[in-house]
C-alpha cells in the first residue's frame, strides 16, 4: 500500500488538508496525524498536555487520539495506527516497528519526522490504495501547503554540508566524498543503529551500504552522525 508523508507548518493547515482528503474519499482509518502537544491548544505544561491533549485533539478531529511524552521532543499528540503504536515509547525505536507493521513508510525517514516535530511542525502520513490515488493524495497535500520528507531531508543536509566539509578538511580525514560521508552520517540516525558504535552496527551497515562503508570518510560520517544524534535537541555538534 503506497504511503505518502507530508509536513505542515501548522496543525491548522494539516487539519484543513485532512478535510480535503475526506472530500476525495480518504477515510480516517488511513490517516496518521502527529503534532507537538501544544499545537492541539492545550495548556503549556507537560503534565497538562499529557493528561488532556489527546482528548482535545480527538475532539477537534473527530477521531481517537493518543498523547505521549518523548525525551527531547516533549509531549506529542497523534491520531492513527502509528500514533497508537508509539504511545509511551521513543519515536525512533517504537515508531520504526509500527511503520514496519502498518505502512511502507521508510524507516530511514523517522529521524526527519522527529526533526519536523521538534520544529513545531505537524505530520500527516496517508495510506493510498493504488497508484492513481497516491498521485491524487500527493498533489492535494502539496496544494494544501504540505512538504515531502524528501524535500526536508535535502534542506536539512544543505544546512549542514559546508560545516561538515570543513570538519573533514580540518581534521585531515582525506578527500571530501560528500556521498559517502552523508551516507555514513545518515546511517547513524537510523533506528536500527541508534546508540550503537560502528562495530555494533556493522551487520546493518554492511548490508545497506556495501560500497560506501569501505571508505574512511563513511566511518567518519557515521561517528559524526552519532554525535549529532546525541545533541540533536540543539543541533549543535563541535
Amino acid at each position: 500500500m503506497p504511503t505518502i508523508s507530508s509536513v505542515f507548518e501548522s496543525a491548522a493547515a494539516a487539519r484543513a488538508a485532512m478535510d480535503s482528503l475526506a472530500g476525495i474519499g480518504i477515510d480516517e482509518a488511513r490517516i496518521n496525524y502527529l503534532t507537538p502537544g501544544n499545537a492541539a491548544g492545550e495548556a503549556n505544561t507537560a503534565a497538562g498536555l499529557a493528561r488532556g491533549t489527546g482528548a482535545t485533539l480527538g475532539g477537534i478531529l473527530g477521531m481517537g487520539a493518543s498523547t505521549f511524552l518523548i525525551p527531547g521532543l516533549g509531549p506529542i499528540a497523534g491520531v492513527g495506527l502509528i500514533a497508537g503504536a508509539i504511545a509511551g515509547g521513543a519515536l525512533g525505536a517504537v515508531m520504526g516497528k509500527a511503520v514496519d507493521r502498518k505502512t511502507d513508510a521508510p524507516r530511514e525517514d523517522l529521524f526527519f519526522y522527529e526533526e519536523a516535530l521538534r520544529r513545531g511542525q505537524t505530520i500527516l502520513i496517508v495510506d493510498a490504495h493504488h497508484g492513481d490515488e497516491e498521485t491524487r493524495v500527493r498533489n492535494m497535500l502539496e496544494h494544501a501547503g504540505g512538504r515531502s520528507i524528501d524535500s526536508l531531508r535535502r534542506e536539512w543536509w544543505y544546512s549542514l554540508r559546508d560545516r561538515e566539509r570543513e570538519f573533514v578538511r580540518l581534521r585531515g580525514h582525506g578527500d571530501w566524498n560528500e556521498s559517502d560521508y552523508r551516507s555514513g552520517f545518515e546511517a547513524a540516525l537510523h533506528p536500527a543503529t541508534r546508540g550503537q558504535d560502528y562495530d555494533q552496527a556493522a551487520a546493518y551497515i554492511e548490508s545497506c551500504y556495501p560500497g560506501p562503508c569501505k571508505t574512511e570518510v563513511f566511518r567518519v560520517g557515521f561517528d559524526r552522525g552519532r554525535q549529532y544524534l546525541q545533541g540533536n535537541t540543539s543541533g549543535e555538534v563541535h
